[in-house]
């Protein structure tokens, strides 16, 4: 595998990580205010939180398109691409969506962020507060620079 391939699929696991990571810490977000939540918790967060829920599912499914038109030599095979010219369009496009993408992430992350902070007792878990956890997920995201993360 070129070294410039190789980097490709860097950049791409370490962006579906990330994604991956806010989606999951936004599902299990959703079930605890469900869970522990009263009716007002209920009715103040999770419109929010599933709005933030299909944004995300709209960003990962960007993502999946890139991945057949430009990550992978064809749909069928979902090889990656390896050809020096294929790799340097694919990250080109990468970066683009990415940079459109950051601002969708923003923009969520104001959403959130307007929000008033919940109850821990809600947003606790073993490993964390899931609020503080998907906040923080978020702003990788924005952060993310593809040329300098990985």
């Amino acid at each position: 595998m070129f070294a410039s391939a190789e980097f490709l699929w860097r950049v791409n696991q370490e962006y579906v990580n990330r994604l991956t990571r806010a989606r999951n810490y936004l599902d299990l977000l959703e079930q605890l205010m469900v869970e522990r939540g009263s009716d007002d918790v209920r009715h103040r967060f999770l419109p929010t939180l599933r709005f933030t829920r299909l944004h995300l599912a709209s960003l990962s499914e960007e993502h999946r398109d890139w991945c057949y038109t430009y990550f992978y030599e064809s749909p069928d095979s979902k090889r990656m691409v390896h050809a020096p010219s294929a790799v340097r369009r694919a990250l080109s496009n990468f970066q683009l969506m990415r940079e459109r993408q950051a601002n969708a992430f923003e923009d969520v992350a104001a959403l959130l962020y307007e929000l008033p902070r919940p109850a821990s007792y809600i947003t606790h878990v073993p490993n964390g507060d899931l609020w503080e956890m998907l906040q923080r997920s978020l702003r990788d995201l924005v952060r993310f620079n593809s040329l300098a993360e990985v």
